[in-house]
């Protein structure tokens, strides 16, 4: 059985190449230091599956997560058209009453082009939305700090990535 950082490195090769990951990693640390979300914060969830996703959650929904061939998905307030920013519908988060709340999106990001800024910030609404229906997540008790640690501390990051391409 696999240690977590072999598997952490395993699941980091299957969803890009060292740029595109790398510009991913610096799309949640931007968006953690936004947020105010920390190492300890009881909303936030990251875990990395066993079936090799790379998951963020806050609350109950998941905000970001690779998708996999310079894709990206990510959570998205109703009220946004998510065609004016390039992005593809790919479902909805609903309350318990079966009422739409948010959207799921997927844009195509191109490993070394920018994240479009309107786009960011219609992401960060829809984050900051959840955050404010939420006190904590229930993904928290599988919650890497390896993963939250890889992203924010960019030492480890370098050394993570550099184990992860340099080794396959």
């Amino acid at each position: 059985m696999k240690n977590e950082y072999d598997h952490f490195i395993d699941t980091i090769y299957g969803w890009g190449d060292r740029d595109w990951m790398n510009q991913f990693f610096d799309l949640l640390k931007r968006m953690f230091t936004s947020l105010g979300l920390n190492e300890a914060s009881p909303q936030l969830g990251m875990t990395v599956g066993k079936d090799k996703k790379l998951n963020i959650n806050i609350g109950q929904r998941w905000v970001v997560c690779p998708w996999g061939n310079e894709r990206v998905g990510l959570i998205f307030p109703m009220a946004a058209d998510e065609n004016q920013y390039g992005c593809l519908l790919s479902g909805y988060f609903n309350d318990k009453k079966k009422n739409p709340e948010a959207k799921w999106v997927i844009y195509k990001w191109p490993a070394g082009t920018t994240f479009p800024e309107a786009l960011y910030h219609q992401w960060e609404q829809a984050c900051t939305d959840e955050l404010s229906r939420t006190k904590k997540t229930a993904y928290r008790k599988f919650h890497s700090d390896l993963f939250f640690d890889a992203v924010m501390k960019e030492e480890l990051r370098n050394k993570i990535f550099d184990d992860t391409y340099n080794k396959k």
